[in-house]
């Protein structure tokens, strides 16, 4: 299932990707989370010798089509925002399970991004 991985940030109890789908069929990205979800169950059935089925994930996802350059933005800086959102650090870079530092090395943040405050392009947001 080929995809790109633009950003993306692991919580303890959920998780934002943002990925682009070479394939622009219609199941293209329902087809892509669910063999996310499917190999990394295996593979934590495996670490853990575990057997049977397993319910790791919930049901479904919720997606959302970036419009413009702008929404590609204000999502990339939600995601990587998300976990001084919900307590976890008090800046994003200090978060180890994010895209963050490959945006800082690439030059998109300062590494002091959102130090103090959210951004104030994701005002209002709560895509959770």
């Amino acid at each position: 299932k080929p995809f790109k991985l633009l950003a993306y940030v692991i919580l303890n109890d959920h998780a934002h990707w943002l990925m682009h789908a070479e394939n622009e069929s219609e199941h293209a990205m329902s087809d892509i989370v669910h063999s996310i979800k499917l190999r990394f169950t295996h593979r934590f059935k495996k670490m853990g010798g575990m057997n049977g089925n397993a319910a790791l994930w919930q049901r479904r996802f919720w997606d959302h089509i970036i419009r413009d350059e702008r929404d590609l933005f204000r999502h990339l800086d939600y995601i990587h925002f998300n976990p001084v959102k919900h307590g976890y650090v008090r800046r994003p870079s200090d978060y180890p399970w994010s895209s963050i530092w490959e945006c800082i090395e690439n030059g998109k943040y300062a590494a002091d991004w959102a130090a103090m405050d959210a951004p104030p392009s994701i005002s209002g947001m709560n895509p959770e």
